[in-house]
């Protein structure tokens, strides 16, 4: 008796777990209410607006307390493109340690400074092929993907890290750490892996740091949803008018219009706990941070 109640039990979790897999938002959906909607409401995750800021403003004040006195030319923007797994939390976590490893190898001994984020992105690759247009942006991303990829996924994890590096101290110029980067197996499997790019001249270095703070932990899904390109699409921008105008609200007797670039529920669930366990890597939830 009891093992066919603990069976149906088993089953209709397997259900649920199923549908949520299928279930998208709603055009014009907050993040908060995707975030309630795939219980996650109140996980403290850096998903969570209110978090992202509270970060960004840390990672504002350690910027500026290490770089706001450098000069723009020794200054760079670095991505590291490291891999794609599948959407495992173990995978992507040793991925991620992976990463950290490799890049503190490489920069051991150079004097450069680096401090920066680790981030974790949900893509689909069924969506950028949908997407991609010759030469554009989501092109070359899916042309990366494509190469980072061991196996055939749709859906998967994207391990990355952006930082600020400093080259003031350092023995080795740009292209000899470029160089040295591309060395690393795993960071030259396909085209754009690395990239070192400079600030902007006439923007201030404080200013540069500020924004850069805010973009590195805006949690890896915009919106929580799959980044295929600059900007978005006009017919995406006119739905999500209708809905929060109350137009396209069930509630209020509109149709309903579903988001179909938005993470599914088990997605931003899974999103969620991935980037909790990345944060609680340090004791101040900010272990996606690496510094050298």
């Amino acid at each position: 008796m009891t093992e066919g109640i603990l069976k149906r039990k088993g089953e209709s979790s397997a259900r649920l777990d199923a549908l949520a897999d299928q279930i998208l938002p709603n055009a014009g959906e907050h993040r908060s209410t995707k975030l309630r909607r795939a219980g996650c409401g109140y996980s403290g995750s850096i998903l969570h607006q209110a978090v992202s800021d509270t970060h960004g403003n840390l990672l504002t004040i350690d910027f500026k307390s290490q770089f706001k006195s450098c000069k723009h030319e020794n200054l760079r923007l670095l991505t590291v493109l490291h891999g794609v797994t599948s959407l495992d939390k173990v995978t992507a976590l040793r991925s991620a340690s992976v990463l950290e490893s490799n890049l503190r190898s490489v920069l051991a001994g150079t004097g450069a400074r680096c401090l920066g984020a680790i981030e974790v992105e949900i893509v689909r690759l069924d969506t950028l092929r949908s997407a991609a247009n010759a030469g554009d942006d989501s092109a070359r991303k899916l042309t990366v993907l494509e190469q980072l990829s061991d196996h055939d996924l749709d859906a998967c994890v994207l391990v990355h890290f952006h930082g600020v590096l400093d080259l003031g101290n350092s023995t080795l110029h740009e292209s000899a750490i470029r160089t040295f980067m591309l060395s690393v197996p795993t960071w030259s499997r396909a085209p754009y892996q690395i990239e070192l790019k400079g600030f902007f001249s006439d923007k201030s270095v404080e200013d540069s740091l500020r924004d850069i703070a805010k973009y590195l932990v805006k949690g890896g899904n915009d919106r929580l949803e799959y980044n295929v390109g600059f900007g978005r699409l006009p017919d995406y921008d006119l739905d999500a008018q209708l809905w929060r105008k109350g137009q396209g609200r069930s509630d209020r007797g509109g149709e309903t219009v579903t988001n179909e670039r938005s993470l599914s529920l088990s997605e931003i669930a899974f999103l969620d706990q991935l980037w909790i366990s990345l944060m609680i890597r340090r004791s101040d939830n900010r272990g996606y941070l690496i510094d050298i």
